[in-house]
């Protein structure tokens, strides 16, 4: 079982995709992922600490290690930023769950990354690469599908710990999205997947058949 630290900013939004959202991620490059269509399964949890999942046979833990202050960034208002730890068991041995009365969240997703190498240069530089590697960025964007209800989530990603929030961070996050449209302004929610989740249960009937 192997481990990554992540510190992550991601937004939550009911509905389906706007077509200049996704027309936009397009014109972001081909140095990264596809569509990646595929369904996991998540653990139904009452803390928003701990994100458990099996996707395609393999289980993973997703612990919440910091949760920084809520800042502001630009036209997408408050959000959080938090810090990941991540392990994943590769044996391919999990099973889905036959039912959700078992306590397990089907969420379909078809997702898209891109990933840059980081160069803390003034200015900052992002330098496209193919696959995702320690001390790189992301920007994903993906769809997905829960009890019949279409959201999309969009979310900036660097993949390690060291680094500073407000010189190194945001700056980044803020590189990722400087080309991202102007759209009409939407209620989202911005959290990691088990508080997503949680903040979520209340309006869907997700644990029962």
């Amino acid at each position: 079982m192997n481990g990554t630290q992540t510190i992550e900013l991601r937004w939550f939004y009911r509905g389906d995709l706007p077509a200049e959202i996704a027309n936009w991620f397009d014109t972001l490059g081909s140095n990264g992922t596809d569509a990646d269509a595929r369904t996991d399964f998540y653990l139904q949890s009452s803390s928003p600490e701990v994100g458990i999942k099996i996707r395609q046979g393999n289980l993973e833990v997703k612990h919440l290690q910091q949760q920084f202050d809520k800042i502001d960034i630009d036209r997408f208002g408050e959000s959080n930023i938090e810090q990941w730890s991540k392990w994943i068991c590769h044996d391919r041995s999990a099973h889905a769950p036959a039912t959700r009365k078992q306590g397990w969240i089907q969420v379909d997703k078809v997702r898209q990354q891109r990933f840059y190498r980081v160069e803390f240069s003034d200015p900052l530089k992002l330098i496209p690469i193919s696959t995702p590697r320690k001390n790189a960025a992301a920007i994903e964007l993906t769809t997905l599908q829960l009890c019949g209800q279409a959201w999309w989530t969009i979310a900036c990603e660097y993949l390690g710990d060291n680094i500073s929030i407000d010189r190194q961070f945001l700056p980044i996050v803020r590189a990722l999205l400087v080309s991202y449209p102007q759209t009409i302004s939407k209620s989202s929610i911005s959290s990691g997947y088990p508080q997503w989740l949680k903040a979520i249960d209340r309006d869907l009937s997700i644990y029962t058949d």
